[in-house]
């Protein structure tokens, strides 16, 4: 029997970023899949409702992370989020209920990587 990989949507604008959480997640076992925009986010919320976790760059072009959010809990209500961006004061009205964040940083995969296992392995509550 083939045991299902978590599918982790990564969402960023920046390609370099993109690749190389898809290249260091699917190599720590997860299935990946990748967005540019808020145009392709919708696209995999709408067409794949099995995902485990979305990873979100709050500056995504084309969408406002507000409406992206409320798009994903309306169809996804239990998927957690982890925000992988700069600070903003956008943060303070997105923390808690399900959605935790990682600065983006150079040194971030490592804290992703663990974050990312936390909260799939325990669904742990957001820090």
């Amino acid at each position: 029997m083939v045991k299902n990989l978590p599918t982790i949507l990564i969402a960023d604008r920046n390609p370099y970023v993109r690749r190389f959480l898809q290249r260091e997640l699917t190599n720590a076992g997860y299935e990946v899949l990748l967005a540019e925009n808020g145009r392709q986010v919708l696209f995999w919320i709408d067409r794949h409702a099995s995902l485990d976790l979305a990873i979100l760059d709050l500056d995504l072009p084309d969408t406002e992370a507000g409406d992206l959010f409320e798009h994903l809990r309306q169809h996804i209500p239990s998927i957690p989020i982890l925000v992988h961006s700069h600070p903003c004061d956008e943060l303070q009205s997105l923390n808690g209920n399900g959605v935790y964040f990682v600065e983006k940083k150079g040194n971030s995969i490592e804290g992703i990587i663990r974050m990312v296992g936390h909260i799939l392995a325990a669904g742990a509550p957001a820090l």
